[in-house]
């Protein structure tokens, strides 16, 4: 087996307890432990509670007033992107790289920058696409038609540039195909987890904070971000305290909720919502080992929604919307309900609280499929094909 001398570009903080830099941090762990030589190469910020396992991070110089720990707009960030390019390109020439492995739209322009002084391939790995994902920025309707016309100029020049694309979902796939990228540069690998990541938490010291004693408890971790659909909570904690008046809400975000708060207050549940702030990883295990049932609220997720792969790594049943399954097999391993049907959705929340058998098969049988389906030990065995494959490419042509 080749060993390669990776740098693995992270447009975004890192290491951070959020998905895309979840995965990127498991994925360069998986590669350093498999024999390679990892270099994260990322922005100023990241969280040090996170264990790193050997991997060399590299950060562009600091830069003041930049605290942005979650994915969105900010006006700083072309900047962040430039010093993301300059630093990679200084890794380049001190450790010389075999490949350039990207994430986040902002990183692969850096890569193809270094591409072009030094002939380094570049894999991007592809979270999500612009077009499906920028317009939910913006509420003004004239700003989501211009961002539309941008995300989709984004989509259709930046990932056509790099040697070789990993997706990680069909949907994605189908999409970049649509738009003219090659079939044959693209391999979908459905993202993976380390099985006992989220295990092992201290549930009782959560409840004990929010003095919520045995009641059930309903959680969702993540972004607040308009595309997640948080609003939705609010009304679906309604809909269950019907049948459960003694249930409440967790979200655990890594941004402000003020509009949430606002939402709760106005519907007369601010005293069974609790908002708490993320602060690593060993404090989002002890908030998933509280909770009964866990959620997803989005509607729609062309690429993967990783928190997925967390609920069932921590051991909670899930209930998602149809669209969101992602291969996990309804009434099997997760409850889904149709898309954008709250009552139904309400009413499995309350199925699994009232049947603790269920829940337990549930989590069992999706423990499981991410033994099954989403270990880090089949993805690497295909990231390094794609690696190998690069490569040849490369030296190919430098031999023409």
């Amino acid at each position: 087996m080749n060993r390669y001398r990776i740098a693995m570009v992270a447009a975004c903080p890192f290491p951070a307890a959020f998905a895309s830099s979840g995965l990127i941090r498991e994925l360069s762990g998986a590669l350093q432990h498999k024999g390679h030589d990892v270099h994260v190469i990322t922005y100023h910020l990241g969280n040090t509670s996170f264990p790193l396992n050997g991997i060399k991070v590299h950060r562009i110089p600091h830069v003041p007033g930049y605290q942005k720990v979650c994915s969105g707009i900010a006006f700083t960030k072309p900047l962040l992107d430039l010093l993301l390019a300059r630093t990679l390109y200084k890794k380049a020439l001190e450790y010389n790289f075999d490949i350039i492995h990207t994430h986040n739209y902002e990183a692969p322009p850096a890569g193809y920058f270094v591409r072009q002084k030094m002939n380094i391939p570049v894999v991007y790995h592809a979270h999500n696409t612009m077009v499906h994902e920028l317009p939910s920025y913006f509420r003004s309707t004239v700003m989501q038609s211009l961002s539309r016309k941008f995300a989709s100029y984004l989509d259709h020049t930046i990932p056509h540039k790099a040697d070789h694309i990993i997706t990680l979902s069909n949907d994605q796939t189908r999409y970049l195909t649509s738009i003219g990228v090659a079939a044959n540069r693209i391999t979908m690998i459905t993202p993976s987890i380390e099985e006992t990541l989220f295990a092992y938490g201290n549930g009782k010291t959560i409840r004990e904070v929010l003095n919520i004693g045995n009641a059930p408890l309903l959680i969702y971790t993540g972004g607040l971000q308009q595309y997640q659909n948080c609003e939705l909570l609010i009304e679906l904690l309604r809909h269950c305290r019907f049948a459960e008046p003694d249930m409440h809400l967790l979200i655990l975000a890594r941004s402000e909720p003020e509009e949430l708060h606002m939402a709760a207050v106005t519907a007369n549940l601010s005293n069974h919502i609790h908002f708490l702030k993320g602060q690593g990883l060993a404090f989002e295990k002890d908030c998933l080992a509280a909770a009964t049932v866990a959620v997803i609220p989005r509607l729609h997720c062309i690429g993967f929604p990783i928190k997925l792969l967390n609920y069932a790594a921590a051991g909670v049943p899930t209930v998602c919307f149809e669209s969101l399954r992602n291969g996990f097999e309804n009434e099997k391993e997760i409850l889904s309900v149709p898309d954008g049907n709250i009552a139904d959705m309400a009413s499995r929340i309350i199925r699994l609280i009232r049947d603790p058998g269920l829940a337990e098969r549930l989590s069992e049988n999706a423990r499981i499929r991410i033994r099954k389906h989403h270990n880090w030990s089949d993805a690497i065995t295909q990231i390094e094909s794609i690696y190998d494959q690069v490569t040849v490419s490369r030296d190919t042509c430098l031999r023409q």
